[in-house]
């Protein structure tokens, strides 16, 4: 219960922060602080609430009118999140679980710290935040994700905004296929897979096949890392053709997908 106080921030209470019930805020977010002394697992769940907070705080600042200073205090949540979770690496020993966990919290602070300062500066400079979360976490779920939807969106809209049509958008994809083909797979996947999903919106369904099935065959060092990506491109492939009323072969990519998931 007193790590989840942790979430109504006493910074929130602004401007009666004195009063008894922002005091007693102030205190039971010091306690909570105190307790990530006592082991990882309590500095995980402490992080997470740090996250909670910078997620009201963020969502809810315009309508208690912190305006930029409420984008200020989530992002300070943020920092305390990445700070609280820094876990040397011989304590994660303690638990199987807890790597995973770490990766995951570290990940989310990043991605939720990309967002908040895209807020701030209009997306200036953040690609490298979501370029971290795939070097250090890229198996971290659903963060890894995000990243490379966010990083493709990133450059799409520079790409945009330096004059170049929509239309452009597929020979910008492949380029991004080839130029993070050996730093960052999951984003040249990602890339290959967004071009099937605008050749299929234009109705150019073999050129959409052909793109998914590249992404199919799209290899890496390590294949756990693109497994929802491909998963992607398989069920999208499968929709084409159904439509096209293959039966047979969608089934097939279906019962492929089916097979190859653990329950």
């Amino acid at each position: 219960v007193l790590l989840h106080q942790v979430v109504f921030a006493p910074k929130l209470l602004a401007p009666g922060i004195t009063t008894a019930q922002g005091k007693q805020r102030i205190a039971d977010l010091a306690a909570a602080n105190a307790l990530v002394k006592t082991g990882p697992i309590t500095q995980i769940i402490v992080a997470k609430t740090w996250l909670a907070q910078a997620r009201l705080i963020e969502t809810y600042g315009q309508s208690l009118n912190l305006g930029a200073e409420g984008l200020t205090m989530a992002l300070d949540a943020v920092d305390q999140a990445l700070s609280v979770s820094d876990i040397p690496k011989e304590a994660l020993q303690m638990s199987a679980s807890l790597p995973a966990a770490v990766a995951e919290t570290r990940a989310e602070a990043l991605v939720l710290r990309a967002q908040i300062l895209a807020r701030v500066s209009g997306g200036q400079d953040i690609l490298p935040l979501y370029l971290r979360v795939l070097s250090d976490y890229p198996e971290a779920q659903p963060w890894a994700g995000e990243a490379v939807r966010a990083i493709l969106s990133l450059r799409a809209k520079n790409y945009q905004g330096q004059g170049n049509s929509g239309d452009g958008t597929v020979q910008l994809m492949a380029g991004l296929a080839t130029e993070y083909a050996k730093t960052q797979p999951a984003v040249a996947l990602g890339a290959i897979i967004r071009m099937g999903d605008l050749f299929h919106a234009q109705g150019e369904w073999a050129r959409a096949k052909e793109s998914y099935r590249r992404a199919l065959t799209f290899s890496s060092n390590d294949e756990a890392e693109l497994t929802l990506q491909k998963t992607a491109a398989r069920l999208a492939l499968a929709e084409i053709l159904y439509d096209e009323e293959r039966y047979s072969e969608a089934l097939l990519l279906y019962e492929n997908e089916l097979a190859a998931r653990s329950y």
